[in-house]
This record gives C-alpha cells, structure tokens and sequence, in this order.
C-alpha cells in the first residue's frame, strides 16, 4: 500500500520579492532564473526551503551560452554547502 507524503514549501522574504519584481518589471516577457534553497524529509513529509531567487535572463527561453553562464555562476551565490539550485 503506497501512502501519500506530504511536502510543504517555503519561500523566504527576499526570494519572494526578487521574483515579483522581476516578473512585474518584465510582464511581456518570461524571466529565467533558479531558485537557491534546501530539501529536507522525513518518513512522513518533505520540505522544501527556498533562500534565494537568481534571475539570469528576461529575453530568451532555451539553453543559450548566456544562461549557461549564469547557471555557471550560480554557484559563487552558493557558499553554504548546505544549500542547492532548486
């Protein structure tokens, strides 16, 4: 019999608002980033922690050498060990 887990999400202040005023300065336009956080479970539930939002591009959808770049860079917002790209 397989159960259902429970996840839940939080997302923090600042992550929260880089990702509304990315999107509400670029309403025309997708904005591509990644999100920086933390996954933790137990038996019973998931969680998922996001720390942090990383905007990289406003203009292009698909792997482009400048979201390559930025997904390359990425890892010097990262120096807690403990955190991830989402």
């Amino acid at each position: 019999k397989a159960s259902m887990v429970q996840v839940s999400y939080k997302i923090s202040h600042s992550a929260y608002t880089k990702l509304l005023f990315h999107a509400a300065k670029y309403p025309h336009q997708p904005v591509c980033g990644v999100l920086i956080g933390s996954l933790s479970s137990t038996s019973s539930s998931k969680s998922v922690a996001v720390a942090d939002a990383i905007p990289l591009l406003h203009h292009w959808t698909n792997l482009s050498p400048i979201m390559s770049i930025g997904l390359d860079l990425r890892l010097t917002f990262m120096p807690n060990p403990e955190r991830s790209t989402l």
